[in-house]
C-alpha cells in the first residue's frame, strides 16, 4: 500500500526506506521524456503473450528471463 510523503527533505525517513514517486505526465514536453521514464521502469513481454511475435523485433533477444 502506497502512503502519501510530505515532499523529498523529509529528514525523519530511515535510510534504508525507499520512497516511491508517481510519474508526473504533464512534465513531459516531448515523446523523448516519456521514452526516457519507461526505459527506466525495466518492462518485460513474456513469449506468452498474444502480442509477442508483434514486438518481437524490439525484445533483447540474447538476455531471456526465465519466469519460476
Amino acid at each position: 500500500m502506497f502512503e502519501p510523503s510530505s515532499g523529498s527533505l523529509d529528514f525523519q525517513t530511515k535510510q534504508d526506506e525507499e520512497i516511491f514517486y508517481f510519474v508526473n505526465f504533464s512534465k513531459m514536453e516531448n515523446v523523448n521524456d516519456l521514452v526516457k521514464v519507461l526505459s527506466t521502469m525495466g518492462f518485460g513481454i513474456s513469449d506468452k503473450n498474444p502480442h509477442y511475435e508483434d514486438v518481437k523485433q524490439f525484445l533483447d533477444l540474447d538476455r531471456p528471463v526465465k519466469l519460476k
